[in-house]
């Protein structure tokens, strides 16, 4: 009976053990982690046996050898290099994720069970629909739609089973029990503690609970195997009725999950990176900012051979000593020393008056985006330029218009180094122009990439899924489609900006975006073209326009009005008494 208590004892010892390392100060859980150890060799002999050691340390040695398989890569220089760990120094820089920063436990960065636990909990009840028998609100992860909660419909059934299973599991081997319980809740609600997740999100993260996800499922089987045993026990059903029955929660999971999980025909992030890529000259630099304008893009260049001739900078990634030289040594003109490079590669301090001549563009002191840092531990905060935008400067100037720089359209004004005044949009990217000017527009180069050059595989399809990351980026083609359009109406070529909304509606219709508003922007330059046809006489081009106005409604307004307007142009068409025209 002494024996079970003590292992009682140990391991709810070892489930709490990784949670008081996560909320205690370092020096305090390796007190505990060594008082742990001495505890194990007082309680269990086997861990006073020599190989038990030898073969515990052999074995760790062993799953941490595969670190050294990113040192024997990064020595190769491949395409892809991150952090470049071909040294112990680079190594361990990766693994401890330095560039990353650090981020404490305290203060949360998010309300703890409001938000925090709240999204944990939507993204658990996520992975196993069934039936939608029951409906709750949960937070989202993100800020850019109207509420923050969206309601979730799940099902009692998939939770019922798991539940069971770990309450059957429990009963029945107690100790592999508490092993599978620790697991789950590490990942789980250790992983809630431990990220202190920002709220808002950049995006929805449920991907890193995947471990706990895993266990639960290790449930989910155990309560299945419980099932069985006791319908063939009990109710006496024959053997394969059980495992027959058991098997119609999988199939209802995965009819479920199927649409949302199928890839087939998903080339969305495939096209958009081709087309960023496809915006650019000939050997031209292009900048872009995270991960879903970069690594696509990397994938073409690196597995597909596509523009390979473009030189890729991450804005995210620029601020890193690491890939500051691997772009001077792709080509990229820093021309900086790596000594100088690891001693100054810091936010430089910045007046408010003060403004630059970066290669002949004089940017203003309102030009240039300044952060404010705190000085210290202090109240006090000092104007800086951060490294992103000085390393643009300095490659401007290096460059010597030698080679076309772009910014991707996914690069926010912020991280533009000023520059927006002298960009020129050319559809996917915009490029850095010497002429100053407000909104500048290469209407024939972004006609031809967006008309011509550009791919919009399955888009337009309603069977094939967007996930919501794509349905948002999408929004840019809608974006570029409405400047096009408005860019020919300016220059008064109103057939042409007729033709390219209906080209927009053809490639991206209204179904394909998150936000139909997105497309009303670009939906309203019907009303204006169909004014300037009817001033033309082009009566029937006015009234397909006003057309394709009331169809991609609601929200259109005064829509009764636009349709007495197009009775009123009806009559005039076939040369009918009509009063004056009345324009909503």
């Amino acid at each position: 009976d002494r024996p079970i208590k003590h292992q009682v004892l140990i391991v709810i010892g070892l489930i709490l053990y990784p949670f008081l390392s996560i909320l205690l100060p370092q020096l305090a859980a390796v007190l505990m982690t060594g008082a742990i150890v001495v505890g194990m060799l007082l309680l269990r002999p086997a861990w006073r046996n020599p190989q038990f050691w030898i073969w515990g340390c052999a074995l760790g040695a062993l799953g941490f050898s595969t670190y050294l398989a990113l040192m024997i890569r990064s020595s190769h220089n491949p395409f892809i290099d991150m952090n470049n760990p071909e040294n112990w120094e680079n190594l361990q820089a990766f693994l401890t994720r330095e560039q990353y920063g650090v981020h404490s436990l305290f203060p949360r960065r998010g309300e703890a069970w409001a938000y925090q636990m709240n999204i944990f909990f939507k993204y658990f009840l996520e992975q196993f629909p069934f039936f939608d028998a029951f409906q709750a609100a949960f937070r989202r992860a993100v800020d850019i739609y109207d509420s923050p909660y969206e309601t979730l419909r799940f099902s009692m059934i998939t939770l019922i089973l798991g539940i069971g299973g770990a309450m059957y599991h429990l009963r029945k081997d107690w100790r592999r029990f508490a092993a599978v319980f620790a697991m789950f809740a590490i990942m789980g609600v250790g992983l809630v503690l431990y990220l202190n997740m920002p709220d808002p999100e950049p995006r929805e993260r449920e991907y890193i609970f995947v471990g706990a996800y895993a266990f639960f499922g290790v449930w989910m089987g155990i309560g299945a195997a419980g099932l069985m045993v006791y319908a063939q026990s009990r109710l006496r059903l024959p053997l394969v009725v059980a495992p027959l029955l058991i098997l119609i929660v999988p199939l209802g999971v995965l009819s479920k999950n199927y649409f949302s999980h199928n890839r087939t025909g998903d080339y969305v992030a495939y096209d958009y990176a081709y087309n960023i890529l496809q915006t650019c000259e000939p050997n031209a630099i292009l900048f872009t900012n995270g991960d879903n304008d970069t690594y696509p893009l990397w994938f073409l260049q690196g597995t597909e051979g596509i523009r390979t001739d473009v030189q890729i900078v991450n804005l995210s990634l620029i601020k890193t000593t690491w890939y500051v030289k691997q772009m001077q040594n792709a080509g990229v003109p820093f021309n900086l020393s790596e000594d100088w490079i690891d001693r100054n590669l810091l936010a430089q301090p910045w007046e408010a008056d003060r403004g630059m001549d970066v290669a002949g563009l004089k940017l203003e002191p309102d030009d240039i985006p300044k952060v404010e840092y705190f000085l210290g531990s202090g109240p006090q905060t000092v104007s800086v330029v951060e490294p992103q935008t000085w390393l643009i400067w300095r490659l401007l100037a290096e460059n010597k218009w030698e080679r076309p720089i772009y910014f991707a359209v996914t690069v926010p004004n912020s991280n533009m180094a000023g520059l927006r005044p002298y960009l020129s949009m050319e559809g996917m990217a915009y490029k850095v122009v010497q002429e100053r000017g407000p909104g500048q527009f290469d209407i024939e180069r972004s006609a031809h990439n967006l008309l011509d050059v550009y791919r919009y595989t399955g888009v337009a399809d309603p069977g094939i899924y967007k996930d919501p990351v794509s349905r948002r980026l999408l929004g840019n083609y809608v974006v570029l489609f409405e400047g096009l359009s408005r860019a020919y109406m300016q220059s008064g070529m109103f057939k042409e900006s007729f033709h390219v909304l209906n080209e927009l509606e053809r490639y991206v219709p209204p179904h394909a975006l998150d936000m139909p508003e997105t497309w009303q922007i670009a939906g309203r330059n019907y009303r204006d073209l169909a004014i300037e046809f009817a001033d033309m006489g082009e009566i029937d081009l006015a009234l397909a326009a006003l057309e394709n106005l009331l169809r991609l409604g609601p929200p259109v307004q005064n829509p009764e009005q636009i349709r007495a307007m197009m009775e009123q142009w009806k009559r005039q068409r076939d040369s009918l008494p009509a009063d004056s025209l009345i324009l909503p």
